[in-house]
């Protein structure tokens, strides 16, 4: 007959030692590795795109003799106002109204701690506001409606079993 291998209670713990850095390694690197997919194949924009662009569509709002022909970027909300800060026009609802005109007085984001960031453009005979998100966001329009932000789904894959309780 042969012999029983006996295993130690000391490699039982080395055993159980690494799978478990190996598995917490695993759970804090999927979640980066899939945002990186995501960025790279084009589902997800990247933090600082939203911040880009607005500088790059500034000038060209500055410019332009009729503003409703420039192509504002879909994730940006606008509000044109006159020279004595009344509402032209807008597509934005009326509490980020008041922030954003608050903004173009002052200069100051009421919240900085907030993701949304404004840009003041001072035009000819009036001034625009863009109102934007530092963040990533989804460029699928459902995506960016039905999901939370990719930064906080990053956040939420490595934690996502805590709550099931074994029955």
């Amino acid at each position: 007959m042969g012999r029983i291998k006996r295993t130690s209670l000391q490699m039982i713990f080395w055993k159980f030692l690494i799978i478990l850095i190996l598995g917490l390694l695993l759970s804090a690197a999927v979640p980066f590795l899939l945002l990186a997919f995501a960025s790279s194949a084009g589902y997800v924009t990247y933090a600082n795109n939203a911040e880009h662009s607005v500088q790059e569509i500034s000038p060209i709002i500055a410019a332009a003799p009729d503003i409703t022909k420039v192509a504002i970027p879909s994730y940006c909300e606008y509000l044109i106002l006159d020279e004595d800060y009344n509402v032209l026009y807008t597509n934005m609802d009326t509490t980020e109204q008041e922030k954003a005109l608050e903004f173009a007085k002052t200069g100051e984001n009421s919240d900085p701690t907030s993701r949304t960031q404004y840009q003041f453009i001072p035009r000819e005979t009036e001034y625009c506001v863009l109102k934007y998100y530092v963040g990533s966001q989804y460029k699928n329009d459902w995506m960016q409606k039905h999901l939370p932000a990719p930064e906080i789904l990053l956040l939420k894959l490595p934690i996502q079993n805590q709550g099931i309780k074994p029955e």
